[in-house]
């Protein structure tokens, strides 16, 4: 069965489940759902139509009336309907990682009454996007960053080309963010707290990590931005054997607060175990990196607050050695979702995995 029949035969049956439709109106329904993908002609769907009526799937009438006013009326059987929800419980991975193939079944997955059983195919959807390798930018997720500025410099002097990477990153992230959110909610996780202004409470880090080994995925948890603060803080959450790259903070000292996972802290050319409540100082100056481990990190950075940047003159020196700083301090820098270190200011997705940094 060739792909495009396929969602056509998951399209109609979709469709029908909510009642009988008159052939055109089928045909109107469908071309809208799929106008964005593979559009949708009547010489396709008539066929897929035939094949669904001659399996038992789809019952089909004609009304009377005039020879030239006949409409035939289509409505799903009952073994239609389990035919329905057998594909939209059991998608095979190219329903999956085909987004055509995919949006059409999300389009009907409310069919499913069982909460666990759409979110179970919402989580493989996640998995998929969150594959390294599975995004428009294709860069080798194992390879330095000099191999991450060549895999960039490929369309550097093609404005169109960086703007269709720039739209498929922005679609990829705004879709997993979706998913994130919706299977979140499905399994009861614990939602980020309301922010407060002014002194008191403002989060608790047992809600923030969800009291469960951290997610695969990493990223900003919380940061402390209330005004007139003297302290900048954030919880930080690193992937699974996600790292943030050795680099120098030439300024300020930062204290870390291990709140979930184990991980490898690398400071001043000693290495240190992190696991939780584990309380570590890194001085200015010293050159650091941390290295999540099987089940991920979370952690509490605390740091006077940085000074404003100022237009100054200063001699080269290496990207990272100018920027410095610990993860939660160059937060913008910080891939939310492999925990890489951005080299360049200007930086505005991951050269690792492509995911689109947060703003400054």
């Amino acid at each position: 069965m060739c792909q495009s029949g396929g969602m056509l035969e998951l399209a109609i049956l979709g469709f029908l489940a909510d009642g009988p439709l008159y052939g055109d109106e089928l045909r109107r329904r469908t071309e809208r759902l799929s106008s964005r993908f593979r559009p949708v002609g009547e010489g396709s769907l008539r066929p897929v139509i035939d094949r669904l009526v001659e399996a038992g799937l789809l019952d089909r009438r004609i009304e009377p009336g005039a020879a030239t006013a006949r409409q035939h009326t289509l409505s799903l059987t009952g073994t239609g309907h389990a035919e329905l929800l057998r594909r939209l419980r059991a998608p095979d991975d190219l329903d999956i990682s085909d987004s055509a193939r995919y949006f059409t079944i999300l389009a009907f997955l409310s069919r499913l009454p069982d909460p666990g059983d759409r979110h179970a195919v919402l989580r493989r959807r996640l998995e998929f996007l969150e594959q390294p390798r599975h995004s428009f930018h294709d860069a080798d997720a194992d390879a330095d960053a000099d191999a991450d500025a060549d895999a960039d410099a490929d369309g550097a002097d093609d404005p169109y080309r960086r703007g269709t990477l720039a739209v498929a990153r922005a679609a990829d992230h705004a879709e997993r963010s979706w998913l994130r959110e919706v299977t979140a909610e499905g399994t009861g996780a614990a939602q980020a707290p309301v922010r407060t202004r002014g002194p008191g409470v403002l989060a608790r880090l047992a809600a923030l990590t969800g009291g469960a080994p951290a997610a695969h995925r990493g990223g900003a948890l919380w940061r402390l931005d209330e005004s007139g603060r003297q302290l900048d803080a954030n919880v930080i959450r690193l992937a699974p054997r996600a790292q943030v790259a050795p680099h120098v903070e030439p300024g300020l000292d930062v204290l870390v607060y291990v709140a979930q996972g184990a991980g490898l802290l690398e400071c001043g050319g000693e290495r240190h175990e992190l696991a939780p409540g584990a309380v570590a100082w890194l001085p200015h100056g010293a050159r650091r990196a941390v290295s999540a481990g099987p089940d991920g990190l979370a952690y509490l950075t605390v740091h006077r607050r940085r000074p404003g940047l100022t237009i100054r003159n200063a001699p080269p020196v290496s990207p990272v050695a100018e920027e410095g700083g610990e993860a939660a301090c160059l937060l913008d820098r910080v891939c939310p979702d492999c925990g890489r270190l951005a080299t360049e200011r200007g930086d505005r997705y991951c050269g690792r995995c492509g995911t689109p940094l947060p703003s400054p």
